[in-house]
């Protein structure tokens, strides 16, 4: 009997930088539905609102039970209140933070963006390539993750 792997164990097994290649192969391939624009919005804005350094708004566009990693190698994290937390204390050491979409794909409620991370404190800035995959269901973010790649 063959034992079929959940969204999540994809996700979390790894599978967010090879999504996110098989799915560059997609760009410019054919016009997106209204339903993966309006879940492009939603990334996009989630990724915009990174420059106001307020946890409580960028949470807003999460599920109250969303699942997000950080990073791919950090364990799975559930709920906004959560990110709210974990956010607001890095987010409060920040002077300045963006995110610089690069590419962005969608197929249905799955989008995936290339993005260059900034992040500014006292001690510099810091400067993180990213890929990250997104699970949009009614306007809201339900799972995240980011995979850091090379530089």
């Amino acid at each position: 009997m063959t034992k079929s792997t959940t969204r999540r164990e994809f996700l979390a097994a790894g599978g967010a930088a090879p999504l996110a290649l098989a799915l560059a192969g997609q760009s410019g391939s054919r016009e997106l539905t209204a339903a993966e624009q309006a879940n492009v919005d939603v990334v996009n804005g989630f990724c915009d609102a990174w420059a106001t350094r307020d946890a409580a708004q960028i949470a807003s566009f999460l599920a109250d039970d969303a699942v997000f990693r950080f990073t791919q190698d950090a364990d799975a994290v559930t709920g906004s209140e959560t990110f709210r937390q974990q956010a607001g204390g890095f987010l409060a050491d920040a002077s300045d933070v963006r995110f610089d979409v690069l590419e962005t794909w969608a197929v249905g409620p799955l989008v995936v963006n290339l993005r260059v991370d900034y992040f500014t404190t006292a001690d510099g800035q810091q400067e993180f390539r990213v890929a990250g995959v997104f699970y949009v269901s009614d306007g809201k973010i339900i799972e995240w993750i980011d995979a850091l790649a090379p530089a």
